[in-house]
């Protein structure tokens, strides 16, 4: 049996601050109907590790998936990410909620989905979910000797010394405390790793995670990502990667934001510090502000319109 794997989606119809796609939700159809036409050629269903959305409740990317599904023939099961949950609200209606209801994706949980029938002449695949917040499942005691397969988002990856604001599990760690799963498909942390540990060939372990499909963010780490899916084949228990026809990434993501914000910062603390020997009873911090910039040489104009607005709303609030 053949299964595709992907971690974190971040499927949105709304272009991110970082992106300069004209059309952001070609970019997606773009990049999902491949994944679409993997699974479809390996007569394979897709599991996917969470944050199916980038937003819990953005309808038109419901409506985008819907008609984009509608007419595949092909099985998608999910477990919810934090970008799936309204408001942290598991009972709440979102995106995902609503394919769930409307029967084109499943929800993997704490009861296995069996995997048999058109992608197999048995059933002794089976897969597990955990969606973000919940406990690993225990497998049960009749499946031990099945092959096992773990979905979840949580925070584990391959160096945790390189998220040193984010406590995370190391994934080798992770699979050694989870012996009786054969695969682990991780989601959340938007950094590619696949590791084995084992005997080697049959006997050996693995845990991957793919890496976002959608690349929302300026973050260093998104413009060395090349995006993926994975294709895991249970009778040799090899995972091999397969890339998607993308743009460079210079070619589609901008830094730009990050560099204004730095600005207005840096101009913000210099103003700071020049008016920490100011009595502030004696001025009026809005227009002081405003007359400061002036000062400030070859300010980006946008630095300026921002500022301004933060400005108009603090005088707003105290008024």
């Amino acid at each position: 049996m053949k299964l595709v794997l992907l971690s974190d989606v971040h499927g949105t119809t709304k272009r991110p601050i970082a992106r300069t796609d004209e059309d952001y939700s070609a970019t997606f159809l773009h990049k999902f109907r491949q994944v679409l036409k993997i699974a479809k050629d390996a007569n394979a269903p897709i599991l996917i590790a969470g944050d199916f959305g980038d937003q819990a409740r953005e309808w038109e990317y419901l409506n985008l998936m819907v008609a984009l599904l509608r007419h595949r023939n092909v099985d998608i099961a999910t477990v919810f990410g934090q970008h799936d949950i309204y408001q942290r609200n598991r009972k709440s209606i979102n995106v995902v909620s609503t394919l769930l209801n409307m029967g084109y994706v499943s929800l993997l949980h704490e009861r296995p989905l069996l995997l048999g029938g058109m992608y197999s002449n048995s059933a002794s695949v089976r897969v597990y979910g955990a969606s973000w917040g919940e406990q690993v499942p225990v497998v049960e005691e009749n499946g031990k000797e099945m092959y096992n397969i773990l979905v979840i988002h949580d925070r584990i990856t391959e160096k945790p010394e390189n998220f040193p604001h984010v406590p995370c599990t190391p994934a080798l760690e992770f699979l050694k405390n989870h012996p009786d799963y054969d695969v682990i498909l991780c989601g959340d942390i938007h950094k590619y790793f696949y590791l084995r540990a084992g005997e080697g060939g049959a006997y050996e372990r693995s845990i991957i995670n793919t890496g976002p499909l959608m690349r929302n963010t300026a973050e260093a780490n998104m413009f060395n990502h090349q995006p993926i899916v994975a294709l895991l084949d249970t009778v040799t228990n090899k995972i091999h990667t397969i890339p998607l026809d993308v743009r460079p990434a210079e070619q589609v993501l901008t830094r730009e934001h990050l560099d204004r914000d730095k600005e207005i910062t840096q101009m913000l603390t210099e103003f700071t510090e020049s008016m920490q020997q100011v009595d502030s009873a004696t001025i009026d911090i809005h227009v002081a502000l405003s007359e400061y910039m002036k000062t400030v040489k070859n300010l980006n104009r946008e630095v300026v319109k921002i500022v301004e607005r933060l400005l108009n709303g603090l005088r707003a609030t105290d008024s």
